[in-house]
């Protein structure tokens, strides 16, 4: 039963995302329909947790089950609070103090559901599945693993993108949420995301070549799984003009 729920869960976050970015999907899940995928989405990491904590998991296994039941399921609650302190702030707004800290909360809320959310769901789901798989987690690279160096590229490129995506979504929407950047902190966060984004992206496409490099002494295969993943985001971006030429 607990993987039933965390495959569904794994399913309807894939339909999800492609709300945002396949129009044919999101024509699909308008008005009403949208807002029960994302309650279902939201009851499916309740269930998960619930079902995690009565199984009794044990170990990293449940560590991760928990994470990804609660990153589901926070979304939601992370969207109901920034839309509640957004109307707080509209309120007070005749007191700047009160005004401007319920501004700083629904800032915080948003950032919250659009960004750690998705990054804490989409981590600890693949490091569960990598759990299922293996005896020991984190072992990539163990001399009885499976996974191809090209699949692991395929994993750290998609990683990657929705990745890129989620904080495309952040940038695109920002200026509807926040208003145009009128003082300096507009900029500031705007360089700030782009810092931390570039080294969450140096971490998902170079840890596991430089692990295989540095302590495993494998300089091949390191270049090998580089190659791979370079490749697979090549493939994703061919994509994206795709999509954008044809829509």
């Amino acid at each position: 039963m607990l993987k039933i729920v965390f495959w569904v869960l794994i399913g309807v976050f894939v339909i999800i995302f492609n709300t945002f970015f396949v129009p044919q999907v999101g024509e699909l899940f308008r008005g009403p329909t949208f807002l029960i995928l994302w309650l279902i989405f939201f009851l499916l990491g309740l269930l998960l947790i619930y079902l995690t904590r009565k199984e009794k998991i044990k170990g990293k296994l449940r560590k991760y089950l928990l994470l990804t039941g609660a990153s589901a399921s926070g979304f939601l609650l992370n969207v109901v609070l920034h839309n509640l302190f957004y109307a707080l702030a509209t309120i007070f707004q005749p007191i700047y103090i009160l005004s401007k800290l319920m501004e700083i909360f629904h800032g915080a809320f948003f950032l919250i559901a659009t960004l750690v959310c998705p990054i804490g769901f989409l981590i600890s789901a693949l490091q569960t599945v990598l759990e299922w798989k293996k005896d020991k987690p984190m072992k990539i690279f163990h001399k009885k693993q499976k996974h191809s160096l090209g699949f692991i590229g395929f994993l750290q490129a998609t990683g990657l993108v929705t990745y890129c995506c989620l904080v495309g979504l952040f940038i695109w929407r920002s200026n509807k949420l926040f208003g145009p950047p009128y003082y300096f902190l507009g900029p500031a966060l705007f360089f700030i995301i782009f810092v931390v984004s570039a080294l969450i992206s140096a971490l998902i496409v170079l840890y596991n070549p430089f692990i295989l490099f540095w302590e495993k002494k494998q300089t091949e295969k390191a270049f090998q799984l580089l190659l791979h993943t370079i490749g697979w985001t090549f493939f994703f971006i061919l994509i994206i003009l795709f999509l954008l030429l044809v829509y």
